[in-house]
């Protein structure tokens, strides 16, 4: 069975604007909705300095595989 999402462009965390953007979404988007967390299924291909940042701009809890 083939995934619907498969074959989406890449975000390119290693552009400041990119992550800048993805950090300040993530902020916003837990404030509003109120989430105590994020399910993220692609964190064995992101760079691992971007987890950092991330993680130092997350309050909540996040659950990534890296299978």
């Amino acid at each position: 069975m083939d995934c619907r999402l498969a074959g989406l462009p890449d975000l390119n965390q290693s552009v400041p604007y990119v992550t800048e953007q993805l950090l300040e979404w993530s902020t916003r988007t837990i404030e509003y909705y109120g989430f105590d967390g994020f399910r993220i299924d692609t964190v064995k291909h992101v760079p691992h300095e971007f987890w950092r940042k991330f993680n130092k701009v997350a309050p909540w809890y996040s659950y990534g595989m890296w299978k």
